[in-house]
């Protein structure tokens, strides 16, 4: 939740904007990235709060955590591609690569903690 206040403050303070883009006046011609990205953290904030017990009653501790971080970092990668960030390697910007990375390895240790499930 903190994340979509986070993102609210970004918007109002004018940050972080998209691709240009012809449709939007609001934006000041610009993709609305910020506005995506706050809305996939209330899906975000809203899949936890509805799913918290169920992965806390089957799967060790941290899962969680790792749902989270999977969620955050896949939406991010995605999100990205209509940000306006220099390419740093295959098309991809180095928040993509960050992102692309910390799902990877958060990928990893959900798996190990579902295989290490609560019995």
């Amino acid at each position: 939740l903190g994340l979509v206040f986070g993102r609210l403050g970004d918007m109002l303070a004018g940050e972080y904007f998209g691709l240009p883009n012809s449709g939007s006046t609001y934006f000041q011609g610009y993709i609305p990235i910020t506005l995506y990205e706050t809305i996939w953290n209330l899906v975000i904030f809203i899949l936890l709060l509805f799913t918290f017990r169920k992965i806390y009653e089957k799967f060790s501790s941290g899962a969680t955590l790792a749902f989270s971080i999977l969620l955050y970092s896949g939406g991010r990668f995605i999100l990205d591609f209509w940000r306006d960030s220099p390419v740093i390697l295959i098309r991809l910007n180095a928040s993509q690569l960050a992102g692309l990375g910390l799902f990877v390895l958060t990928l990893i240790w959900f798996l190990w903690l579902m295989i290490s499930r609560k019995e």
